[in-house]
């Protein structure tokens, strides 16, 4: 598979194992004179012990997975309506400033024609509301894509948040050590492990998108 992007992969799922530790507790009755004795010959009676009964745990065979998180994101039912749905709005509020700015290019053009013909102070007037409304009009545009980056941010982290979930729970069902977001440093990777068509699929069985309505005859 191809792998691009700039970002540092992102774990989203491991596993460990701590070794259970066992231990013993004697409680003997010594006479006085044979504490010293005694407690050295535990003291090797203990290492002895330990030594037979714990070993190291043994290491967990790798099990790596990759997939394209932000591919995924956008590919799940919710979250392509949820896309939709967002750049529907803003689309809305990009046509109302298409609009004014169209609506001052044909200002721009009757001062432009009027230069002689129009009196100083009709075009005074004009060059003023002309300015007033550029003005307004960069604000405007500035607003919205400040909002359309807010929003675009929320939607992305509250969408990230069900996927890790839905892949935490299929990494651990499929018993994988390590899951990947597939760009760099990961160069390269076997088609066999990317997981992203597998983790789509669990995600919209998990959170199934909600029916669109009937449109109205």
């Amino acid at each position: 598979m191809s792998l691009r992007g700039n970002t540092v992969p992102k774990i989203y799922n491991s596993q460990n194992e701590n070794p259970l530790i066992l231990s013993r507790k004697r409680l003997d009755v010594m006479q006085p004179n044979t504490v010293l004795c005694a407690a050295m010959v535990l003291g090797f009676a203990a290492v002895a012990t330990r030594t037979q009964t714990v070993s190291a745990p043994a290491p967990l065979a790798a099990k790596i997975a990759v997939l394209d998180m932000q591919g995924v994101l956008v590919s799940t039912k919710e979250g392509s309506q949820a896309i939709a749905a967002m750049q529907a709005g803003l689309e809305k509020k990009k046509a109302q400033l298409q609009k004014e700015q169209t609506a001052i290019e044909t200002l721009e053009d009757k001062l432009r024609k009027g230069a002689t013909t129009l009196s100083d102070e009709e075009r005074a007037r004009l060059s003023d509301e002309i300015q007033k409304r550029k003005r307004n009009l960069t604000r405007d545009a500035d607003d919205l894509n400040t909002e359309a980056e807010q929003e675009s941010s929320k939607l992305n982290q509250d969408l990230t948040a069900k996927m890790v979930a839905v892949i935490d729970k299929y990494a651990a069902q499929k018993g994988y050590t390590l899951v990947l977001d597939g760009n760099p440093p990961v160069v390269w990777a076997a088609q066999a492990t990317n997981i992203s068509t597998e983790i789509v699929q669990q995600y919209d069985q998990a959170r199934p998108a909600a029916a669109k309505p009937d449109a109205k005859k």
